[in-house]
């Protein structure tokens, strides 16, 4: 499959090497679905963040997931838009990096298990003594 073979080349790692949970994504994806956009922009925001052209993102998927080409094409420019003009927007996604091997954001920043914001404790006691 010359599709697959060309997104292995702009990866740089065959698809073996691919988190389970896209690969599940990809050939599970139902539009029906409970979720069925916010896995669509999990799969999305793993191609952008590695540097999957936006047209060959979009083939692979409607291969894979069996969803047409004309209905995905415009779900995926709107996130790819979205996140190389306004990286730091709310619309950011975590992806998973081929490269450096861990989890980042569409906007480039690093994600951390101790990324929680935690509430301030004066702001805690003006909300309960409301």
């Amino acid at each position: 499959m010359l599709l697959v073979d060309a997104i292995e080349a702009e990866i740089g790692s065959p698809v073996e090497a691919w988190p389970s949970s896209i690969l599940t994504l990809l050939f599970a994806f139902d539009h029906h679905m409970p979720y069925a956009f916010t896995n669509l922009q999990t799969i999305t925001a793993f191609f952008f963040g590695n540097n999957v052209p936006l047209n060959m993102a979009c083939q692979l998927f409607a291969a894979f997931s069996y969803h047409p080409l004309h209905l995905v094409k415009p779900q995926f420019t709107y996130l790819y838009n979205q996140w190389s003009h306004y990286p730091s927007s709310p619309s950011r996604s975590m992806y998973y990096d081929l490269d450096e091997g861990r989890f980042k954001y569409t906007d480039g920043t690093y994600a951390t298990a101790f990324a929680d914001v935690i509430p301030d404790f004066c702001m805690i006691t003006k909300v309960s003594q409301l």
